[in-house]
């Protein structure tokens, strides 16, 4: 939200309408998922403050794409009766919410249990890929987005008893897809353009670093959080993500969105999502530099003395165990140990 009003502020300043302001907003709002874990997953940080702070912000942020969606067509101006449109869409939601829930609830455990009953892996994997198309077709079918009728898939599935062999089973096809949507992304990008208005890309890059920077930082300080989780919670989450640039194609669809303005949005959206993994590689370093510069002495000093007494009083607790489980990593088998011998 606070990305959003600053964004469509700025934009409103250099000239921009207001509807299509606020569309601006709605994609530089949204960060990169897919970068962002991979790379908080390959340095072990999934658990870490800062990313329960960056997975919580992008699970949000996936969410609420939905209505972004929705909304754009309304922003477009494409509807005279904006309360019959938001009921007309509210009612296609509920309908398809009504069918996930059954697909949920009743028939997917079913038709899995029967699938895997069969032994037969090529069939499991055909019936996930069914399920996550026909889902998708559905939403289309109703008015609704493909994108939205998979990310639907995707929560039907998840909630699945064998939901952690359909993850294993798909992912060998993400990175293939990732590779290819980032392919077609680049295809997108006029290099003439790019070059003649490089300046001002530049100060469009700058200027979204420090507005989502500032909001995460804002966000995560209310919070209450530890100065360097603040810090490496701005430097995780500071891209445009993969959403955005789905979402960017909805505007372009209903001419919220004029060229010049995609061919910027583009732009940003790939050189901040190309920065990303080597401000993640550095983001210790970077945010040990922005302590120094942000924080005064005397209160590092003082932030410094409160941590090493909670750890002495920390290691002063001793506890004898019995009875337990050790495991070592928490990857996807370690998760699934945890969650059996939680229940025994």
């Amino acid at each position: 939200g606070g990305t959003i009003l600053i964004t469509a502020l700025v934009s409103i300043a250099l000239g921009v309408e207001i509807n299509t302001a606020v569309f601006i907003g709605f994609l530089i709002s949204l960060s990169s998922t897919a970068i962002v874990l991979k790379m908080l997953q390959e340095k072990g940080e999934i658990e870490s403050p800062h990313g329960r702070v960056a997975l919580g912000i992008l699970i949000f942020q996936d969410i609420v794409v939905v209505p972004m969606m929705l909304l754009t067509p309304i922003l477009a101006g494409k509807s005279d009766n904006i309360g019959e449109t938001l009921l007309i869409l509210l009612v296609k939601l509920i309908g398809v919410g009504a069918v996930v829930f059954v697909l949920q609830r009743y028939i997917v455990p079913f038709v899995f249990k029967l699938v895997v009953k069969s032994k037969n892996r090529e069939l499991f994997i055909l019936t996930t890929i069914v399920f996550c198309f026909s889902v998708a077709w559905l939403t289309s079918s109703v008015g609704l987005s493909l994108a939205l009728g998979a990310f639907f898939a995707g929560l039907i599935i998840s909630e699945s008893e064998y939901s952690h062999q359909a993850t294993a089973n798909v992912l060998p096809f993400r990175e293939i897809f990732i590779s290819f949507f980032f392919i077609s992304v680049g295809s997108l990008l006029d290099l003439s353009f790019f070059i003649n208005n490089v300046v001002y890309i530049l100060l469009f890059v700058l200027a979204v670093l420090l507005i989502k920077m500032l909001v995460v930082a804002v966000v995560t300080f209310i919070l209450k959080t530890q100065p360097r989780t603040t810090f490496m919670s701005a430097l995780s989450i500071f891209q445009v993500g993969e959403f955005s640039l789905l979402l960017s194609t909805v505007g372009l669809q209903n001419d919220l969105l004029p060229n010049e303005l995609y061919q910027y949005f583009l732009s940003v959206s790939i050189i901040t999502m190309a920065l990303t993994p080597f401000i993640l590689q550095k983001s210790h370093q970077l945010t040990d530099f922005l302590l120094i510069a942000a924080i005064p002495k005397g209160v590092r000093k003082r932030l410094n003395n409160r941590k090493l007494e909670q750890s002495s009083s920390e290691v002063d607790q001793v506890q004898e165990w019995s009875d337990h489980v050790v495991i070592v990593g928490y990857g996807l088998n370690g998760q699934n140990i945890s969650r059996v011998t939680s229940h025994i």
